[in-house]
């Protein structure tokens, strides 16, 4: 089985089973049976919950993928989009338009800091635009 966890389901991925953040939760994924997924993708989604919850949801999706598995987390990267700002790369408005629907920022050091602790190896980090995208592995 892939998962996929997200805010918005114009952002689904054809032939991944979907979970759904709505209303700052996300009580579906508890349905979804531990370590039986291939893929989890963690969608952006942490960053539309309050910061406790979102930390809570990582840690549900990190028990969902099988051995071997692939986890993949997506967010906004503060220290990124502030650069961006600072080097006017953006402007104030995009600036504004990127956190207008954002609870909470999770830092992708913590991020990694706690995926490792989890037994997952970290396979990538990389940034498109003012987002992180982190790409691990569950190990043995």
């Amino acid at each position: 089985m892939n998962l996929q966890i997200l805010s918005d389901q114009k952002d689904a991925i054809e032939g991944f089973a979907i979970v759904q953040v709505k209303d700052g939760e996300c009580k579906d994924i508890e349905q979804v049976i531990d370590s039986s997924c291939e893929v989890v993708v963690l969608d952006g989604a942490m960053d539309h919950l309050e910061y406790q919850n979102s930390i809570g949801l990582m840690a549900l999706a990190t028990k969902k993928v099988r051995l071997k598995g692939e986890l993949i987390i997506r967010g906004v990267c503060l220290e990124k989009l502030y650069r961006d700002y600072k080097s006017e790369e953006i402007t104030i408005e995009e600036l504004n338009n990127t956190l207008k629907d954002i609870s909470s920022i999770q830092n992708y050091k913590d991020i990694v800091s706690a995926l490792t602790s989890n037994n997952f190896s970290v396979d990538t980090i990389s940034y498109v635009n003012s987002f992180y995208e982190i790409h691990c592995s569950r190990k043995n």
